[in-house]
């Protein structure tokens, strides 16, 4: 079943690559499978499971054999195991397992900070995509609004001068255009460093920007945001139950192990069993010192979870209110200002033809129409960007969130 899987996702990898077009699934599954900052991660839990097994173990006996010789030779051995009392080995595994689940939150706190950060590189491009789309209209509109300039000039109505200044506009057009076409291939550069292979070679993102804000799950504004989810609040939370667990540790080391042996001794008057105990006796050194620098470390970590708490609740208030605001201003883009626009230009076009309108008030109508397109853009990649942050914070990679492509 897993080399079915595994089959199927080469199989949509070589598609895309043929195509070279990229869709937001098929990013995850690429940065999942190629980033390297992702696969050291692993390669962290893997270092502490086999912390955790090898913690299990029990401590090696030790044997010693001695042997003398002269007038009255012997020889003894003597076989002898190290006992930890107070706890110390339950602990010490109980310690091991909690910094493996560090280690593991640290991954998927890792997992949400690339992807969602492949994410935003991703709705950028598609932003440029429809920035140079809309900017390629700009230029037709500039060469239409040309052309019934030259008609008046060949009407005797215009001078040449206003002729110049239409062809000077579209050339400004036309450099603009050429600046947003140079900045994709840099995105693409950016976002190819989240998967590191140079046979993935892509130049089209699949989507639109209203699409992912229309067709995306919405996230619930006023819903009540469980902070505790947040990687950063589940990470203390774990290393506060680690230092309390070093707490209890640095007091049973105030308990000393005890070391027990049995051997044999053999010399001219036969062979003498023996059995042995040592232990040191803390009468100069109970480790209070340790205990209690163990205890403030504890008690700092405490106050570092209500101060993180406080700062995520913040940054999470602060971006639901952008949310809002963001919304708002779409909503009114898309219901009013966008056709309210359009329909100025059209309207002051139709009149600058027929001798009503002035050329400078159909440059002003058609920069008010393009700018509210652009504002249009910028509203909708600003709220991805937002959900995007939120979703880092809470540790998120649910791409539903930009929609399905």
């Amino acid at each position: 079943m897993n080399l079915l899987i595994k089959w199927l996702i080469y199989a949509i990898l070589i598609s895309c690559i043929l195509s070279q077009e990229l869709n937001i699934n098929t990013l995850t599954d690429i940065i999942l499978q190629h980033n390297s900052i992702l696969k050291l991660s692993k390669k962290n839990i893997d270092a502490k499971s086999a912390q955790l097994s090898q913690s299990r173990k029990f401590t090696n006996p030790n044997l010693s054999m001695e042997s003398e010789f002269g007038g009255e030779s012997e020889v003894s051995g003597m076989l002898s195991q190290n006992i930890l009392l107070g706890g110390k080995r339950k602990q010490n595994i109980q310690l091991r397992k909690l910094e493996l689940k560090l280690t593991e939150l640290e991954y998927d706190e890792q997992k949400a900070k690339v992807i969602n950060e492949a994410y935003r590189l991703f709705v950028e491009i598609l932003y440029y995509q429809e920035m140079k789309s809309l900017q390629e209209n700009r230029i037709l509109v500039s060469e239409e609004l040309i052309e019934a300039v030259k008609k008046k000039v060949l009407a005797g109505k215009f001078s040449t001068v206003e002729e110049s200044r239409a062809k000077i506009q579209l050339y400004q057009e036309k450099i603009k255009l050429l600046k947003i076409e140079n900045q994709i291939p840099n995105m693409w550069n950016s976002l190819s460093v989240f998967y590191e292979n140079d046979n993935l070679i892509y130049k089209t993102a699949l989507g639109h920007l209203s699409d992912l804000y229309h067709f995306s799950t919405p996230l619930k504004v006023n819903e009540k945001i469980k902070l505790e989810q947040a990687p950063e609040i589940t990470q203390i939370n774990v290393q506060i139950q680690i230092q309390k667990l070093k707490v209890k540790q640095k007091k049973s080391n105030a308990i000393p192990d005890i070391e027990l042996g049995a051997g044999i001794k053999n010399n001219d008057f036969g062979n003498t069993f023996q059995i042995g105990v040592s232990f040191p006796i803390p009468i100069f050194n109970q480790n209070i010192g340790n205990i209690n620098r163990q205890i403030s470390e504890f008690e700092m970590s405490q106050f570092e979870l209500i101060a993180i708490k406080k700062e995520i609740n913040s940054q999470i208030e602060n971006l639901f209110n952008s949310l809002n605001e963001i919304k708002a201003e779409i909503v009114l883009l898309e219901t009013i200002i966008l056709s309210e626009a359009n329909s100025a230009y059209s309207i002051i076009m139709d009149g600058y033809i027929n001798g009503r309108y002035t050329y400078l008030e159909v440059v002003d109508a058609k920069e008010m129409w393009f700018q509210s397109q652009f504002q249009y853009l910028n509203a909708l990649q600003d709220y991805q960007n937002k959900t995007l942050e939120i979703n880092r914070i809470l540790g998120k990679t649910n791409h539903l969130l930009l929609g399905e492509n």
